[in-house]
């Protein structure tokens, strides 16, 4: 037959219908004596590339033509790659004690043995052809039913051998398996561990891949993304719905944060890290060092609420180099806080209620069973009752059915064909909206967070002035001394109970939240705000230690008394406010808490130097009349002017207002994201209206709250001493340069910044709102010039008589050695 295998004198021992046998089985890797292959075939062999074909016909039959045998290899090729292609799904099934098993490179080899159990149907059914048809078809149909697995088998080797081929660093893995490899050989210097392309590496390549012209290929590719996809959605699934991290190969991009350290760490130092941000009593847990996988919180139902913070606030995070095609950091996001609110209301801490029940039902049995006389079955029925409801609270805080529903929602997403990303942000959305609706709900109504901000804004932002008017007070004595080392917390603990037996806050219930303490002494006051805002903000302080960001510019404070500058406000805000008012928020609050209290004592103590000049003026017994000490009373009037305004703006201007509009954006927002945003905004308003950023002004008040301190001392110790007038007058002057600063920094451009302002110009207005102020600057600043003129007149003129003294004397020396040369 034309176009065929021409038979030899062989014909009678091996047919052509034998040589199309052998084709077959060397199609599906089985070679020998007709088909060689060159290569060794182990399975720990390297692969091969897909032009470095191996497999060919025997060169010993000769009596196959040229076109004939061209054809065979061409076909034999498949076989070739399917080889290559089983045996990296081998290697890939292979344990490696190295590497941590990667999900994704398991799903993509469970595609590609999908793929190659096509192909064998396919030889298969060739073969059932061949034995009932005979060879009658020939080379040509088979070519014919294998060309478009020509097509298809060669892409999916190089994708393969790209796979295999792309080796990272260590570094760049992150994995714990890699870094204890790389631990284990210190003496190999350069150890390049293989890391072949995994998570979103993977999917990014198979992306890649599937971007072409060929329908069949893009088809095979977008099953093989389906396949890897499945792993993803498990995940997600897991994360979202269960608040796991199902990830043995570190590949999915939520992380636990001790998993993206140093990679050049040992494995035990990893292990305790890991161990520190697990919660405790998690003896059973299935996040390992080696795998990174989170422990379900269901199985920790006990938990404190300090472990509860720090899982809620630095346990996780988004790994953005690890994002795969289709999610956005946004969604990142949007995921990470699904699955950190799912473990915070699957397992609430054990309260103090729960405890308190516990303990009634303990104490209710016993004196049951003391009494021998039996109690009312139905009063212990409720009372285990109420245990039962109380013991697993996490069924009220995220009822089964939304977790049900959120498993549905996302495999449902899972069963289709084609990954959807406007598909996956529809669903994460809707599932971050329901959860945190219902951490809003647990918030604002449950816990009373807008009851808990009031109180924060009574005692740490001085807005109960009556409590703080009464402490001040009481505490005069004490704050006029030096602290008492061991005992300056207890020292604090007598004005500050006494105060509030004597205001309104005997009634407030949130006042046993608070509590004054003394942080020891900064080494820098006019910085002293971050040092006594970070020690303020203790564990204790919301409960959690959440991580400040680096990147936050530094407060700073105005000094007043280096003794007891360091008091801050330590509060025990009850689960979960600690998840909205973070350390890092009470670290801001101390910040301005002691502004404001020191602010307050500046204000208290120029009342108090009024009353001195009054007593020396005569109105409590005394023989000076007020026209002998107007400076004293003008320089006082002057400070009060500015530290009362200033205290005005901060109470009603900064806070009250900003307080009100976080009371609208509370009550109008149903979902814990908008809550939590409002709350960071008012914060962030009220430090930039503060001007606690800004050194320069921080560094100015700094010095009106000493002057005024010095003035206070001054008037104190004039009933004894007399009035030291040169002092008097050395104040005033540095008193008013102080001011004429002040006063043209607060119209500086460049501290006028686009968020700044209005509000120097709001503080302008309400210290200067008759424009009294800035003529007595200018009269200052004239003062200045015309003193700065002469002074450079004066300068100029002794220059140029010195100039001229040295011309005369240079001429009269010129003169003189003339004379003696002419003698």
């Amino acid at each position: 037959m034309p176009d065929m295998l021409v038979a030899t004198s062989y014909e009678e021992d091996f047919s052509v219908e034998c040589l199309l046998q052998e084709l077959l089985m060397a199609l599906v890797g089985y070679t020998g004596d007709v088909f060689v292959d060159t290569s060794s075939g182990g399975l720990n062999d390297e692969l091969l590339e897909p032009d470095r074909c191996t497999v060919q016909l025997a060169t010993d039959l000769n009596w196959v033509s040229p076109q004939d045998r061209e054809a065979l290899d061409d076909l034999v090729r498949l076989g070739f790659h399917y080889r290559q292609l089983q045996r990296f799904v081998q290697q890939e099934q292979q344990p490696c004690s190295r590497l941590s098993r990667s999900l994704y490179r398991q799903a993509l080899c469970a595609g590609l043995a999908e793929v190659l159990a096509v192909y064998e149907d396919e030889v298969v059914l060739l073969q059932e052809q061949l034995l009932q048809q005979g060879a009658g078809r020939g080379l040509p149909g088979l070519k014919y039913q294998l060309a478009e697995l020509q097509m298809l088998l060669p892409q999916l080797h190089q994708l393969a051998y790209d796979l295999r081929r792309r080796r990272l660093p260590v570094s760049e893995g992150g994995a714990a398996p890699a870094a204890a490899a790389a631990a284990a050989a210190p003496a190999e210097e350069g150890l390049q561990v293989p890391r072949e392309a995994r998570g979103a590496k993977l999917l990014c390549t198979l992306h890649s891949h599937r971007l072409n012209g060929q329908p069949l290929l893009q088809a095979c590719l977008q099953r093989l993304l389906w396949h890897v996809n499945q792993v993803l959605f498990n995940q997600l699934t897991m994360w979202m719905v269960h608040g796991l991290l199902a990830d043995e190969g570190n590949e999915f991009f939520i992380r636990p944060r001790d998993a993206t350290r140093d990679s050049s760490s040992s494995s035990s130092k990893q292990e305790q890290q890991q161990d520190d941000t697990r919660p405790a009593g998690d003896s059973n847990s299935a996040r390992q060092s080696a795998t990174g996988a989170a422990s379900s919180s269901k199985h920790v139902p006990n938990r404190s609420e300090n472990e509860t913070y720090k899982d809620w606030h630095e346990a996780f995070e988004v790994a953005l180099h690890e994002l795969p095609p289709g999610v956005t950091p946004h969604l990142a996001t949007s995921v990470e806080f699904v699955g950190r609110a799912v473990r915070l209301l699957r397992a609430p801490p054990a309260s103090a209620k729960l405890k308190q029940l516990q303990q009634s039902c303990s104490s209710f049995g016993r004196s049951a069973r003391g009494s021998g006389t039996g109690v009312a079955d139905d009063q212990q029925q409720l009372l285990q009752q109420q245990w039962a409801a109380l013991e697993q609270p996490q069924q009220q805080l995220l009822p089964h059915e939304d977790t049900l529903a959120f498993a549905q929602a996302l495999r449902m997403l899972q069963q289709q064909p084609v990954f959807s990303q406007a598909a996956l942000e529809r669903t994460v959305e809707a599932i971050r909206a329901d959860v945190a609706s219902r951490l809003w709900q647990l918030l604002v109504v449950q816990a009373g967070l807008m009851q808990h901000l009031g109180a924060v804004k009574d005692y740490l932002l001085l807005a109960r002035g009556d409590f703080y008017q009464c402490f001040l007070a009481d505490a005069a004595k004490l704050l006029a001394g030096p602290p008492r080392e061991k005992t300056a917390n207890s020292d604090l603990a007598v004005p500050w109970q006494s105060a509030a037996m004597k205001s309104t806050a005997q009634d407030d219930p949130h006042f046993k939240l608070f509590r004054l303490v003394l942080r020891p002494k900064p080494a820098d006051h006019a910085a002293d705000a971050p040092a006594a805002a970070a020690a303020a903000a203790a564990p204790a302080a919301a409960g959690a230690a959440a991580p400040a960001s680096s990147g936050a510019k530094p407060l700073t404070v105005p000094s007043f008394d280096s003794n007891w500058d360091g008091m801050a406000l330590e509060a025990q805000l009850p689960w979960p406010l600690g998840v909205l008012i973070t350390p890092s928020h009470m670290k801001r609050y101390n910040a301005l808490f002691q502004l404001l209290l020191r602010l307050k004592r500046v204000q208290l103590s120029l009342e108090q130097t009024w009353q001195e000049l009054g007593r020396l003026c005569g109105r409590g017994g005394g023989g000076t009349s007020a026209s002998d000490i107007t400076p004293l009373l003008q320089l006082r009037q002057h400070m009060g002017h500015l530290v009362g305004n200033l205290q005005i703006y901060l109470q009603l201007d900064v806070v009250e207002s900003n307080y009100a509009r976080l009371q609208e954006k509370v009550a109008a927002a149903q979902d814990f994201e908008e809550a939590e945003r409002a709350h960071d905004r008012f914060l962030q308003a009220l430090v930039a209206q503060s001007f606690l950023g800004s050194g320069i002004l921080g560094k100015q008040l700094s010095e009106v709250f000493g002057q005024s301190a010095a003035l206070c001392r001054l008037v104190k110790g004039a009933r004894e001493d007399g009035i030291d007038w040169p002092q008097v007058q050395e104040l005033h002057a540095a008193f008013n340069t102080t001011m004429g600063s002040l006063y043209v920094n607060l119209q500086s451009k460049t501290l006028q910044q686009y968020d700044k302002a209005p509000y120097l110009r709001q503080l302008h207005l309400r210290l200067d709102f008759n424009g009294y102020i800035k003529r007595q600057n200018k009269r200052f600043l004239d003062v200045q010039r015309t003193v700065t003129t002469s002074y450079r007149q004066q300068r100029q003129q002794q220059e140029q008589e010195e100039r001229e003294q040295g011309r005369r004397a240079k001429a009269q020396q010129g003169r003189q050695q003339g004379q003696q040369a002419a003698v």
